[in-house]
């Protein structure tokens, strides 16, 4: 991901703590600053267990 600059879109299924076992569908992308530079990551997630 970090080589190509590309985003990467994905499922994975998630158990928390508390039992509950979800498919999350996730984004993750990088994130650079006004040079161009790499300045972290984002992911953001959302439960699509009920699609399944």
């Amino acid at each position: 991901m970090l080589i190509s600059r590309q985003s990467r879109r994905n499922d994975e299924w998630v158990d928390y703590p508390d039992g509950r076992h979800v498919l999350l569908d996730t984004l993750k992308t990088q994130l650079y600053d006004e040079n161009g530079e790499l300045c972290g990551l984002v992911g953001i997630s959302r439960d699509i267990t009920d699609r399944e």
